[in-house]
């Protein structure tokens, strides 16, 4: 056999072997592919959102309480000049966090919207100025009333409500019927809202998402009358010189649910029991009035005056 012959053949067997070679590579890189998928499919099946038997569970163990709120509605909840969300309510939610060992999270949205987030679970609880509604106690936990004794600065009932008013227009209305014909704005899901439809059959009411768009709507002329809270009311009224708070009212009769709540789910029990736990210990303290009246003040440095 020539040695070309032979330099031939082994070549030929060298291409034959690295094939074969390269086959069973290919064959193995395959198989390891498929196993790293199989391991990321199994691993991601297992690893979707965690389930807890209640939302006081998952409080627990996630550290954090998430509350939602309408942050317009001073002293309560509202904004300072760099947009963070502060009032006397607002304290409230960091002692609660604090007392139960965990973050706080806010959530900022629409006062309309604060409900369904509680419903939807997008949050744990809703703190938002709330006050005893017979729906409310219906289709959700409600904790005990608290703030019940504060003395408001504006002399404000704790449960007042009543009506803004052009003030070229205060002697107008001597009565809730007067207002019966004219267009009145309240906020969704509010109480005044369902004073209005009770109290002022006649009234043509006008739904608005936050009390700021229901003034600028009283101011320039959209609507007859704002429905607000007595002390949001005397607030706006120090802080505009075109609108007052008229001293027509409604009647407000909250029996055992005077003062303000927090809510939760329908069936989370055991979180609104840990809440009504810790507003228990703070009755009688003071320390609602401490963070009402630092709240006072904070509204006056911004602005708004509520005496």
């Amino acid at each position: 056999m020539t040695s070309d012959r032979r330099c031939r053949e082994e070549n030929l067997l060298t291409n034959i072997k690295t094939k074969g070679n390269y086959n069973k590579m290919k064959k193995a890189v395959k198989w390891l592919f498929c196993l790293a998928m199989c391991t990321v499919l199994l691993t991601g099946c297992g690893s979707g959102p965690k389930e807890y038997a209640n939302v006081w569970e998952k409080v627990k163990d996630t550290g954090v309480l998430i509350v939602g709120t309408s942050p317009d509605f001073a002293p309560a909840e509202f904004l300072d000049a760099d947009g963070n969300v502060i009032g006397s309510e607002v304290s409230l939610m960091y002692y609660l966090a604090e007392q139960m060992g965990v973050e706080l999270k806010i959530e900022t949205m629409d006062f309309g919207a604060v409900l369904t987030a509680v419903d939807s679970g997008k949050v744990d609880l809703g703190i938002s100025g709330f006050g005893w509604k017979q729906d409310r106690e219906d289709n959700y936990e409600l904790s005990i009333g608290f703030n019940k004794e504060t003395v408001n600065v504006t002399g404000c009932p704790s449960n007042g409500h009543g009506l803004m008013v052009p003030k070229d227009k205060v002697d107008d209305y001597k009565s809730l019927e007067d207002f019966n014909g004219k267009i009145v704005a309240a906020q969704s899901a509010s109480m005044q809202l369902e004073f209005t439809e009770k109290q002022i059959p006649g009234a043509i009411i006008e739904i608005v998402n936050t009390l700021d768009v229901g003034l600028l709507s009283l101011q320039t002329g959209k609507v007859d009358a704002l429905a607000v809270p007595c002390s949001t009311g005397m607030g706006f009224e120090n802080n505009n010189d075109d609108v007052v708070y008229s001293p027509v009212t409604f009647v407000v009769d909250m029996g055992e649910h005077d003062g303000n709540i927090i809510i939760a789910k329908k069936g989370e029990t055991e979180l609104i029991g840990e809440v009504n736990k810790i507003l228990e210990s703070l009755e009688g303290t003071g320390q609602f009035q401490a963070w009402y009246d630092e709240a006072i003040e904070q509204a006056k440095e911004l602005g708004i005056p509520f005496n």
